[in-house]
């Protein structure tokens, strides 16, 4: 059985805040009380898509019912109809060349035409145009992880 409380100073913080500050102290909690011997790590840089503070610009497709369809890559962006939240994700990781986790909370289909030269490499204009165009947020992070190297196994009691 492993308890643990978070300090007080904690009780009152916004719930993404309070995970944040929380992770690393059950992260000590378990170390602790299994033994283990971690190191630190940063994991690779990923990208998260969210919805813009200004809205949504997507347009949800006529049909919703229909069959998803994939978008088409061309010097003039990313162009598709009936395409899902998740076709986009796809295509916007084979333009930054990093895994992008969804994060939008947004299902069904949309009508997307996003204008971009897809030559153009600069991930800051492409998260601008994202924005711009979709209302959408596309942005840069990275999470501490943390690695066991070795666990104690623990001793089972008689109760």
């Amino acid at each position: 059985h492993v308890e643990g409380r978070a300090p007080k100073a904690l009780a009152r913080r916004d719930a993404q805040l309070l995970v944040e500050d929380v992770r690393p102290l059950v992260a000590g909690l378990l170390v602790d009380f299994f033994s283990l011997e971690v190191h630190r790590s940063q994991s690779p840089i990923y990208y998260v898509l969210e919805q813009a503070a200004g809205g949504v610009l997507l347009r949800a497709s006529a049909d919703q019912r229909a069959a998803p369809s994939m978008l088409a890559l061309g010097d003039a962006g990313l162009a598709g109809q009936n395409v899902s939240v998740g076709n986009l994700v796809e295509a916007l990781e084979s333009l930054v060349g990093r895994p992008v986790l969804n994060q939008t909370g947004l299902y069904g289909l949309y009508d997307v035409d996003l204008r971009w030269d897809i030559h153009q490499r600069d991930p800051q204009k492409l998260t601008a145009e994202i924005e711009r165009q979709l209302g959408l947020t596309l942005h840069v992070a990275q999470l501490e992880l943390v690695i066991v190297d070795r666990a104690t196994e623990l001793e089972v009691g008689g109760n």
